[in-house]
């Protein structure tokens, strides 16, 4: 249990300061959360992708055993 409050408090700190970070970088905590917003839809809309072809590719994969059989 312990091993998992520190790894919780250690993502929280990088993540802190990876958002100081683009702050500083980027003018205002406002623009950096925005980019942050971007990149986790963009990351959301590649999932879904990968979800679909994995759909498509177990689909093919057991037509072709019905077939066979």
């Amino acid at each position: 249990m312990r091993g998992i409050v520190i790894l919780f408090i250690a993502v929280a700190a990088l993540f802190g300061a990876a958002m100081l970070f683009l702050a500083v970088r980027d003018g205002g905590f406002e623009q950096a959360g925005r980019i942050v917003d971007q990149q986790v839809g963009e990351a959301g809309q590649d999932a879904r992708q990968a979800v679909e072809q994995a759909g498509d590719a177990v689909e093919r994969a057991t037509d072709r055993a019905a077939g066979e059989n």
